[in-house]
């Protein structure tokens, strides 16, 4: 199946800029009209002459092969320019999701373990964060961490380990804050779901200590739903990553694909996006290969209910 869909998303991909509106020629006369010869020239170059279904099987081939073209607007190879910025994409999804699975999964326990104020308390938190946009929290997060305070820069990647980490910091709150509150959510669920349980409640009538039960009766049982949605929250953040890095100034592999959507530059936009969807199935398969970890009843092949 991941095979399948990767080659099922390559032809959207491809077939979904080929009918899209601009000319690649315009790019690359910059603006000027050029005679028919040099038009063909360039169409010959670029295979924009060939037909529709020769044109993806000459593309798909060179993906195989690790070649994902030319870049029409800088006349460099695709997957060169990919892999000068997909580390600092990556690197800013790592810190996002630390900061997703550490602090999601965190208030939800806390707040499906301590009802009242301290869950009272959680549910609004998440209910506001879950209502801010990424651009929105990035221009907040710019206003007063930066600006006004002074502790963190608001542009660029940073030079070393720890001045690129101190860069990073609010890029990754931005883009972290509204999935904080989806897997917290979920996490609250799960567990409170599983404090209910008849093998919960008999476990702590023979005595067994509470924090133990928690562990070993709830935590592990209400594992599968809590990695199923940060598995997908995760897996998302490749995508929305383009937002923050723009409003941060991030030389990423998503300030790229607008950059490169803007001037039809179409290589470098099918090349970007078909390793974001990789990226994205990929990271899906390995939440269902994890299924089989968590719980010794699901068998791989097989879904859990």
């Amino acid at each position: 199946m991941l095979v399948v869909t990767l080659l099922v998303s390559s032809f959207a991909i491809f077939s979904s800029l080929y009918i899209a509106p601009g000319n690649p020629i315009a790019v690359l006369s910059g603006g000027r009209s050029l005679p028919p010869g040099s038009v063909k020239i360039l169409e010959h170059r670029y295979h924009l002459d060939d037909p529709f279904l020769v044109r993806y099987w000459h593309w798909l081939t060179g993906v195989l092969h690790g070649d994902l073209g030319i870049s029409i607007a800088l006349r460099e190879n695709v997957s060169d320019l990919i892999r000068a910025r997909i580390s600092t994409t990556a690197e800013l999804v790592l810190y996002a999701s630390i900061l997703i699975l550490v602090a999601g999964i965190g208030i939800g326990v806390l707040a499906a373990l301590r009802p009242g104020f301290v869950d009272a308390g959680a549910l609004v938190v998440t209910t506001v964060s879950a209502a801010i946009p990424s651009f929105v929290a990035a221009i907040v997060l710019i206003s007063v961490f930066a600006v006004n305070l002074g502790w963190f820069p608001a542009l660029g990647n940073g030079n070393g380990v720890l001045d690129q980490i101190k860069h990073l910091t609010l890029p990754a709150v931005a883009l972290a804050l509204s999935s904080v509150a989806l897997v917290a959510r979920v996490t609250r669920t799960a567990v409170l779901e599983e404090l209910q349980g008849e093998h919960v409640q008999t476990a702590i009538s023979r005595g067994i200590p509470y924090p133990l039960v928690v562990r070993r009766h709830v935590l592990r049982n209400a594992a599968i739903p809590i990695t199923t949605v940060a598995g997908l929250t995760v897996a998302s953040l490749i995508a929305l990553s383009a937002v923050v890095e723009r409003a941060f100034s991030l030389n990423g592999l998503g300030a790229y694909l607008v950059n490169a959507a803007l001037s039809k530059d179409f290589a470098v936009v099918q090349g970007i996006s078909l390793v974001l969807v990789a990226a994205f199935v990929v990271t899906n398969t390995v939440v269902d290969l994890l299924y089989a970890l968590l719980d010794p009843r699901v068998t791989l092949g097989s879904r859990a209910e």
